[in-house]
């Protein structure tokens, strides 16, 4: 295992380890409700890398949830599977979540399901300090190291006429497959990529983001939800409301996968079911 970590802190790691690959600096989010634990962290943090941004520190499902709507999705998340209110994976179920999880718990009881998301590593309390640096090393080593080339994209994609293009290329593994933009129940920015939920409940990673896509379909029967979020009005299965005006939408794949609607979009949301012009 050192010889592993030694390996990975080569001079040319550590040249890119304090900066996200937009080249500003990490942000990381703490959602902790245990102060000890999160003082812990934030001294951890600092210790392995004083460059990195605390985001914010939260201690609720409510909060966080909030908080991941009004705000870009920081870099590294580390996240407590228990919180005073909830289950954090409410949080992961409902924010669409766009970056990598680090859990935190005394609950062993948790780790098959924290493992089926965005996992990095699952970190026991009181976290020891070799095993956060060694979740540290797994994240930086996973996390993309170049830019994206996302000005490649836009040469084609900006440039099309919304609604003429009407199919995708998609790469899996060697091959290549033709799928059609409308055959989708969602598409999620998620884990830094898009992925398109098909009609047949199978999900498909995509070059383009979320960005593209929505202006590639041109479609009435497509909303944008939030940040991360494209849904198709033909496959909503039920619209819940929430306290303080807020909705949440059940979509009808297999996982009866719920979204949040920002509160920004909410009468657009409306206005949209009503007079939304779908076949």
């Amino acid at each position: 295992m050192e010889g592993y970590i030694s390996a990975l802190i080569s001079a040319e790691y550590l040249r890119w380890a304090g900066v996200n690959r937009f080249g500003l600096a990490m942000n990381i989010l703490i959602i902790e409700d245990e102060q000890p634990a999160c003082k812990r962290l934030l001294r951890f943090i600092e210790d392995f890398n004083p460059t990195y941004r605390i985001a914010a520190c939260l201690d609720s499902v409510q909060d966080s949830l909030l908080w991941l709507e009004e705000h870009n999705h920081p870099d590294l998340i580390f996240l407590d599977v228990h919180l005073s209110d909830g289950n954090s994976f409410e949080i992961l179920r409902n924010a669409g979540m766009s970056c990598p999880v680090i859990f935190t718990t005394a609950h062993s009881e948790y780790l098959t399901n924290a493992f089926e998301v965005f996992t990095i590593d699952y970190l026991f309390k009181p976290i020891k300090r070799q095993a956060f640096r060694n979740a540290m090393y797994r994240f930086l080593e996973r996390r993309p190291t170049f830019p994206p080339q996302d000005h490649l994209l836009e040469s084609t994609t900006d440039r099309a006429t919304p609604g003429s293009t009407t199919k995708i290329l998609v790469k899996l593994g060697k091959h290549l497959k033709l799928l059609e933009l409308n055959n989708a129940i969602y598409y999620i920015h998620m884990d830094r990529m898009t992925i398109l939920c098909a009609t047949d409940d199978k999900r498909y990673p995509l070059d383009q983001s979320l960005d593209q896509i929505e202006k590639m379909l041109g479609d009435a029967a497509f909303f944008r939800i939030n940040r991360q979020t494209l849904i198709n009005y033909n496959n909503i299965a039920d619209i819940i409301t929430r306290p303080k005006s807020r909705l949440e939408v059940k979509m009808d794949d297999k996982k009866r996968s719920t979204f949040v609607v920002s509160v920004e979009r909410t009468v657009a949301f409306k206005e949209w079911l009503i007079n939304a012009r779908v076949t």
